[in-house]
């Protein structure tokens, strides 16, 4: 039993190693952060994805925010921007520094499911102790 529990904690010792060896290598590194505004001819002709807030509207698009900077986006159809929610852009940069969208996708939120799930979560919770009480052996039917 002992060596069981030695092999456990030396498996969460390793997972926890290999945890914050991926975030290291993934998500802490700035050096390749994105800077299309305060460095736009590093790429021209660029097609890339990305996904920001709506940032208001100009004449021709809109401007979306994007790792806390706002990029002009030329976007030449109707657009009516999400009520809730993000803006998932395709497009190609420009070095003069906005880009031109060739599709655009609303993510908008409809977070009134999400109130009513939390409700019928509460409700589960309130039936089922209202049938089972909490002893110190466990639950016993009420």
């Amino acid at each position: 039993m002992r060596k069981l529990t030695l092999f456990g904690y030396l498996l969460v010792l390793v997972l926890l190693i290999i945890t914050l060896f991926h975030f290291s290598s993934v998500y802490a590194g700035n050096e390749d952060k994105f800077d299309m505004i305060s460095n736009p001819e590093k790429y021209p002709g660029v097609t890339k994805q990305f996904m920001g807030d709506y940032g208001g509207s100009f004449n021709g698009g809109f401007y979306l925010a994007y790792n806390e900077q706002i990029i002009p986006i030329h976007y030449s159809e109707e657009y009516s921007p999400p009520h809730f929610g993000n803006i998932l852009v395709y497009g190609t940069f420009n070095k003069e520094g906005y880009v031109e969208a060739i599709g655009i996708h609303n993510y908008d939120y409809n977070y009134v499911i999400y109130f009513i799930s939390l409700i019928a979560f509460f409700f589960g919770v309130w039936l089922f102790f209202k049938e089972w009480k909490i002893t110190y052996r466990g639950f016993k039917s009420a």
